[in-house]
Parts: structure tokens; C-alpha cells; sequence
């Protein structure tokens, strides 16, 4: 009778168990580098892969460098007629509580209401004061500004001067809470077709 030989048919398996435990570790060490982790996110066993990247590009990092230098200019104006219509629009179309209750919430001290709210940039910080250009339309007919600064902080606001062609305005303000300023560059070094980008509060 014939011996028969068992290292013809565990040498073969125990190679495939080798080469399949060595795809696994690789896989791992492959997912792991491009920031793939895989956690157990339910009591079931399922498990979910997270992916984690950094997205940088010239856009954000421009945004990142001005973002805290740009505000929201809000323009306090006394209250108008419109109010009256705006109260008669939200009640036949249903645009909430118009009551006088809730126009009297949206006044300051001095009884003047939110009109409008646009965006502006600090571009220059001299001493104790700031200045921001925003656009002519934002500030238009206001009795009262305030600037509301990236950390969601409100200063008050001064006109300094404001020219409806070209639709721009400066604005004064205490430079005490300023740390940004975004620096206007040179427009005769741009070349047509450039791309441009608005970042806006």
C-alpha cells in the first residue's frame, strides 16, 4: 500500500493562507495611508469607512488670509410706510408674525429698524480707527450702521463718504477689535480672463 502524502495538499494550502493574510495586511496599510479607517459604528458589527482629506486650493486659501477682514454692514433706518404693507403681505400670505409686538423687537434704543444688511471688507487700520469699503446701496439712507465682525461682534459705524456711480462707501470704525486687514493689490498686474472670486458675510 502506497503512504500518502500530506505535504502534496497542506503545502499548497497553507501558500494560499500566507498570500491571503499578506492581500489583507497590504490592503490595510494602503487604506490606512490614504486616511481610510474602519470603526464599528453600530452594536450589529456593521462597520462604515470614514474618509478624511484636506481639501486646499488657492480659493480657500484666499479665503482663509481675508475671511477675517471681511464684516456685514447693517443699515438702521426709522420706520416707514412699508412697514405697514409688509405687516398686510405677511398676513394674506402667511409670512408669520408681523404684529406691532414683533416690529418693536426688531428696533434698537433709539427705535430704529433693520433695513438692509450688505457685505464690506477692512481694508486700512490707522491708530485707533479702521476703515471699511462697502458698497453705496448698503449704507444708503441709514440713520444708524453697525458692523458685525467675524467673530459675531457688533461695533457702531461712522459714514465717512460714499459716491452713488461707482456705488462704493467708506466707513469708520474703532480699530480696537481689528486684527485683519485685506490689502488691495495692483489692478494693472491682472490679465483678462482671470478668475475672480466675491467672499461675501
Amino acid at each position: 500500500m502506497k503512504k500518502f502524502n500530506w505535504k502534496k495538499i497542506v503545502a499548497p494550502i497553507i501558500m494560499l493562507l500566507i498570500g491571503l493574510l499578506g492581500g489583507l495586511i497590504g490592503a490595510f496599510i494602503l487604506l490606512t495611508a490614504a486616511g481610510i479607517s474602519f470603526t464599528n459604528t453600530t452594536s450589529t458589527g456593521i462597520k462604515t469607512a470614514k474618509t478624511v482629506y484636506s481639501n486646499t486650493t488657492d480659493t480657500t486659501k484666499a479665503v482663509k488670509k481675508v475671511q477675517n477682514a471681511v464684516v456685514s454692514v447693517i443699515n438702521y433706518q426709522e420706520g416707514s410706510s412699508s412697514d405697514s404693507l409688509n405687516n398686510l403681505y405677511g398676513r394674506i400670505f402667511g409670512g408669520g408674525d408681523n404684529s406691532d409686538s414683533s416690529q418693536e423687537k426688531s428696533k434698537d434704543s433709539d427705535g430704529l429698524q433693520v433695513a438692509g444688511e450688505g457685505s464690506g471688507v477692512i481694508y486700512k487700520k490707522d491708530g485707533k480707527e479702521a476703515y471699511i469699503v462697502t458698497n453705496n446701496h448698503v449704507v444708503d439712507g441709514a440713520k444708524k450702521l453697525e458692523i458685525m465682525l467675524s467673530d459675531g461682534s457688533k461695533i457702531t459705524g461712522d459714514l465717512v463718504g460714499k459716491d452713488t456711480y461707482s456705488d462704493l462707501a467708506v466707513v469708520k470704525v474703532s480699530s480696537d477689535k481689528i486684527s485683519t486687514v485685506a490689502e488691495f493689490a495692483d489692478s494693472n498686474s491682472l490679465t483678462v480672463g482671470e478668475k475672480a472670486i466675491a467672499i461675501g458675510s
